[in-house]
């Protein structure tokens, strides 16, 4: 796709859009923090869960990145609230995909785990 350039209007319109939301990003990334917190507590004792919201100038560095594939940053961008939970083995890994396929709509899946080695450490 050829890059696609944004306004000043039309970023500041957005930029705007998302600051106004954020605090609401930031309270579902706090839920979402729970939910597989408690999740994987019985199963998974030493897992560790992180949530954020996606910070405003992190927003507005993506949407000017990438301006060809967001018409409508607010509507379009997936990864405006996201979460990582770190577990020791594959199986917890899997068992904790499962449990978010189960109980979310997947929008898009990266599945890092064929980049690396088995007994390699690192993200997946």
């Amino acid at each position: 796709m050829a890059d696609k350039l944004i306004t000043t209007e039309q970023l500041q319109e957005q930029v705007d859009a998302y600051t106004h939301v954020q605090p609401d990003y930031k309270t579902f990334a706090d839920i979402l923090k729970r939910v597989l917190g408690k999740a994987c507590k019985k199963d998974f004792p030493c897992a560790s869960v992180e949530a954020r919201a996606k910070e405003v100038a992190s927003f507005a560095e993506k949407v000017v990145r990438k301006a060809g594939k967001y018409q409508n940053a607010m509507k379009n961008m997936t990864d405006l609230c996201g979460a990582r939970v770190i577990v020791q083995t594959l199986s917890q890994v899997e068992a904790v995909r499962e449990f978010i396929r189960d109980n979310f709509e997947v929008c898009e899946e990266d599945d890092k785990t064929a980049s690396l080695e088995e007994d390699v450490f690192g993200y997946r």
